[in-house]
């Protein structure tokens, strides 16, 4: 007869063996609710840590963009008083407002009522940019468009303060959904007499926000003060308020939010849908100047998907093992919870720095060219941390016809040094907004951040302003690396005097220079992570090998685009370093200087026959006509030309050989430079010797008069055969 297996197991283990495992599952289970217990707490926690990171990160975006619109309209109000006397430049100012800030869509000039009589009781100049780009003007004050009633005219008239608009739809203007910045214009004996505001528009403003999230199902709400949504994923509800949400979905979850939201205070909350599915909502106010709040909402059920996944698969593993793990299982729990606090940390940390690196190169300046008015000026840089933030900073802007720039590197690395390199850029932005004077940005920096420097850090920097007009240069160096210089003379370092970092002494004097650039010149600034690369060897890259690399970039191409030289001098590095890990920081900044100047081009084609030189005569004269050249500049000019065809007709082809020659003139302000195209026999006028004038008659050789004649008449003369085509280029300078 066969035995009961529970009668045999229980021979085999006896009464202890089975009071151990039933002590182990009593155990088994009591440690899995505890560690449930404490994962979930972690998990939440570690949300509601990542929510709070996010919504700052957002707040902070948020406040730079308000920062950048309540600048720029403030910048321009003294520019609206100054020029009361000329009602017709008021659209040029709203207009340069929106040109010079990408997002800004609209800005207007409301005047008080019947302040220019012959322009009646309304006159409000409106600027905005349309969907190509283009910025219009117009006059949108009537009595339709009566702004005197508008929020963002009577608000700051009855104030006397800028001021942030609550949402609303602009039907007249812009023709989208805004909120608007308005500041009041005084006239000289302190009346107002107009409001000066700047638009933004709301879908621009969730575009923004709406980038990443921590889990893809993510969403966030933007509340005015007065509880209209700005930002709303679903855009029907844009400019309703929650309870206008909470009406279409029946949630009364909703109104929990609305209440947090608009008490100015940090929270969390718990939204359910119809469904039963549960969102964490978490909100915090974005400042308390506009009284705006923001909230990112999670769902429950991604958040906790994997760990619920994992509670199980966890549950049964330690069931299977139960037997020879139940006199270790209680240690295995304790390692296991310590192993995943530490992961869930160095998650949460990993997130912050990756949000921290976010944020620090959004501040930085992007784009390989920066315009402003009639200036354009190429500009190329590239800021490499070694870790995941860094401590290197260079920003550029131009305004008032001048480059103003700066590059530096703090000391240290990682996230102290990140904080110190926003504090230095921010200070350069502010102190720069204000002056032209190096000497007295770097003072102004160096003093400021002493004053916050309690762990003793510094920054060296080179800042300078470069006038755009004129090629001049003023420049400060507070210990940072000398720039290099590439303009027509060659390569060489900028003349610098070191000075001493940032942060180091109080009122500390430092001492500014200038110089004067040439034409084409370009600027390489870059900091000491460069010269400091390391191979695996432990060898730096050095100084030496800089140049030389610049040397190799410059000798095929002297012009070279600062985006060449910047990508090129990477290319160097790379190669030298190989596999070693990144030591320090590498960032470098190029700019070209090149003076705004007209050229003006003219070009004819003739054939290879003599009877066509009167037809060449003409056309120079034609060209020359208008150009301010004296007649004896004309005449040396069409001498030299002709004398050049001439010899082209006669000697490039053979006999009876047709062919075309081209003539291309170009005037510029300082010179005239011709080419002379033709796809005759290779022939290059510059290897022949000057002719011997000083010989007599039978002792010169024969030719070379007529070259002889046109170095005279010209300052330059060079000579390239491209292909099948013999070109000749002569210069000649004006005055």
């Amino acid at each position: 007869m066969t035995k009961n297996p529970l009668k045999k197991i229980d021979d085999i283990l006896g009464a202890n063996g089975i009071i151990l495992i039933v002590v182990a599952a009593v155990l088994l289970v009591v440690i899995y609710l505890v560690q449930y217990k404490y994962a979930y707490e972690e998990i939440n926690e570690d949300l509601r840590l990542r929510a709070q990171s996010e919504l700052s990160a957002k707040s902070l975006t948020i406040q730079n963009i308000m920062n950048v619109v309540e600048t720029a309209v403030c910048n321009h109000t003294d520019d609206v008083a100054g020029l009361l006397n000329q009602p017709d430049a008021m659209y040029g100012i709203a207009a340069k407002i929106v040109g010079m800030n990408a997002i800004i869509t609209g800005s207007s000039i409301s005047f008080i009522e019947d302040y220019y009589p012959e322009r009646g009781k309304w006159f409000e100049v409106y600027a905005v940019r349309d969907s190509t780009g283009k910025i219009e003007t117009m006059q949108l004050g009537s009595e339709q468009h009566d702004y005197f009633k508008r929020e963002f005219f009577s608000l700051p008239v009855s104030t006397g303060k800028g001021c942030w608009t609550n949402p609303y739809l602009d039907s007249d203007g812009a023709k989208m959904m805004l909120t608007t910045y308005s500041e009041p214009v005084y006239d000289k004996d302190g009346k107002i007499i107009a409001v000066l505001d700047a638009d933004i528009s709301l879908d621009w403003l969730d575009d923004v926000l709406a980038v990443e999230y921590a889990y893809p199902s993510s969403y966030h709400i933007l509340l005015s003060k007065t509880g209209q949504l700005m930002s709303v994923p679903d855009r029907n509800f844009l400019l309703k308020t929650i309870p206008d949400m909470e009406k279409a979905y029946g949630n009364e979850d909703f109104l929990t939010l609305n209440a947090g939201m608009l008490s100015g205070k940090s929270g969390q909350t718990v939204i359910r849908d119809k469904k039963g599915n549960k969102f964490l909502a978490f909100f915090m106010p974005v400042d308390k100047h506009t009284g705006w709040s923001i909230a990112i909402i999670n769902s429950e059920k991604e958040i906790f998907g994997d760990f619920h996944k994992m509670r199980v698969t966890i549950l049964w593993l330690s069931l299977a093992g139960l037997v020879i793990l139940v006199l270790i299982i209680a240690r295995a729990i304790r390692n296991i919870r310590k192993l995943e606090k530490v992961s869930a940390e160095r998650e949460r940390i990993r997130s912050e720095l990756q949000i921290a690196a976010a944020i620090q190169m959004g501040m930085l300046p992007k784009g390989d060219s920066i315009e402003a008015a009639e200036e354009k000026i190429d500009v190329a840089a590239v800021l490499e941390p070694a870790k995941e933030v860094g401590g290197d900073l260079y920003d550029y802007f131009i305004k008032d016809h001048r480059l103003v720039f700066c590059i530096g590197d703090v000391s240290g690395k990682g996230v102290p040094a990140s904080l110190f390199m926003a504090v230095a850029r921010s200070l350069f932005r502010a102190l720069a907004a204000n002056t032209f004077a190096p000497g007295a940005i770097v003072s102004g920096m160096n003093n400021t951040l002493i004053e916050f420097n309690e762990r003793d850090m510094f920054v060296t920097l080179f800042l300078g302003v470069l006038d755009l007009k004129t090629g001049r240069l003023d420049y400060c160096n507070a210990g940072h690396d000398a720039p290099l210089v590439l303009d027509a003379q060659g390569l060489a370092q900028l003349d610098v005097i070191p000075n001493l970092p940032l942060g180091v002494f109080p009122d500390f004097e430092f001492v500014p220079q200038k110089t004067q650039l040439g034409e084409r010149a370009v600027m390489l600034l870059y900091t000491d992570g460069l010269t400091e690369a390391m191979d695996i060897h432990k060898e730096v890259f050095g100084e030496q090998r800089m140049l030389a690399g610049l040397k190799t970039l410059c000798s095929g191409n002297p012009d070279v685009a600062p985006r060449d030289l910047i990508a090129g001098i990477g290319r160097h590095i790379k190669s030298f370093v190989g596999k070693a890990e990144q030591s320090d920081d590498i960032t470098m900044l190029a700019f070209k200087f090149q003076r705004s100047v007209q050229t003006i081009e003219k070009s004819m084609t003739l054939t290879n026959q003599v009877a066509d030189i009167p037809q060449l005569n003409q056309f120079v004269e034609e060209a020359c006509a208008g150009q301010h050249l004296g007649e004896g500049f004309i005449a040396e000019l069409k001498l030299a030309i002709e004398e050049v065809v001439a010899n082209v007709i006669h000697h490039a082809y053979d006999k009876h050989e047709k062919g075309e020659i081209g003539v291309n003139l170009k005037f510029r302000p300082e010179e005239v430079s011709v080419e002379i195209k033709d796809a005759g026999k290779a022939f290059d006028p510059t290897e022949i010797k000057e002719a011997d004038t000083e010989s007599s008659v039978e002792e010169r050789r024969i030719g070379g008069l007529g070259l002889c004649l046109v170095r005279q008449l010209t300052d330059t003369m060079t000579y390239r055969r491209e292909g099948n085509f013999n070109l000749l280029s002569l210069t000649k300078r004006r005055g």
